[in-house]
């Protein structure tokens, strides 16, 4: 629909530099996320830095898990190992970002001996947040689409322009369900539930494993209704959202109570007394 944004002045070459709306929707997508999860970091008693670094770190693992997924699916689309690097034209296939992401977030925990499930728990509504971003940012590139409708003149259908550039997946002029802008929705409802709960979870790690069950239930039913690749009885990513449905049902029932407050801060000790002088005149 409106793939390229803008261009840009290219001091190197004197031409111009597209600016792609995948890539602006992703770094809109990342920093909303980074800054609530800064926020929510803050008001549990973590270190906001931290959690900066668990992104940062997360989003290069993330990246490169979702676009060697992305390979492994359409190998026919890189011609050269550049090829691998041009994200800015979409290619990214989320569950492989959340495996990298998750892989390598996990082990800089662990490495840095912080404690695992208080910062997912405070990643979690983040990362829906900013996954609604990105899908918003599927919808204007042309990639991830719905079914093809029907009714070719119904109106909550989209259609892209018969001079779409060749790297939105799209077919021009069919319209489609808007598959993207209905999985953006679940996210930010997602985003919204997940929100709410953390302030009244009872256990660490129970905010992520929400996340993981209701995310997989999504994912798993709009399955059925993109028409971007063909489709058997069930995707690669229905089968990943099985399995992590039921990874966050064992986070979920193995969960321990928080050591902590409501809002996540560590409770304050308790005064102690004061004892008022004895008169020693009346001792």
């Amino acid at each position: 629909m409106h793939d390229i944004l803008f261009t840009l002045p290219n001091p190197f070459t004197g031409g111009r530099l597209p600016v792609h709306s995948y890539g602006v929707m992703a770094m809109l997508g990342f920093l909303a996320a980074v800054l609530t999860a800064r926020w929510r970091a803050r008001r549990s008693g973590l270190s906001p830095d931290l959690v900066t670094d668990v992104a940062v770190w997360g989003l290069l693992a993330g990246i490169v898990g979702s676009r060697l997924v992305y390979l492994m699916t359409f190998p026919g689309e890189f011609h050269s190992l550049l090829d691998f690097f041009k994200i800015w034209q979409g290619g990214l296939v989320f569950y492989g970002g959340l495996i990298g992401a998750g892989t390598t977030v996990l082990g800089y925990l662990w490495w840095k001996k912080e404690r695992i499930l208080p910062v997912l728990d405070v990643l979690a509504p983040s990362l829906a947040l900013g996954h609604a971003f990105g899908r918003v940012g599927c919808t204007l590139h042309g990639c991830c689409y719905g079914v093809v409708l029907p009714n070719q003149r119904a109106w909550y259908g989209i259609a892209y322009p018969e001079n779409s550039p060749p790297c939105a997946l799209a077919p021009a002029g069919t319209r489609f369900l808007p598959v993207q802008l209905i999985e953006a929705a679940g996210l930010l409802a997602i985003f919204v539930v997940l929100s709410l709960f953390f302030r009244r979870r009872k256990a660490d790690g129970r905010v992520a494993a929400l996340y993981l069950m209701l995310y997989s239930i999504t994912r798993f039913t709009l399955e059925f209704w993109r028409g971007d690749m063909g489709r058997g009885t069930l995707t690669n990513a229905q089968w990943i959202s099985v399995g992590t449905f039921f990874a966050g049902l064992i986070v979920w029932a193995t969960a321990r109570p928080v050591a902590s407050s409501a809002e996540g801060r560590e409770p304050k000790p308790a005064a102690k007394p004061v004892r008022a002088p004895r008169d020693q005149a009346g001792s």
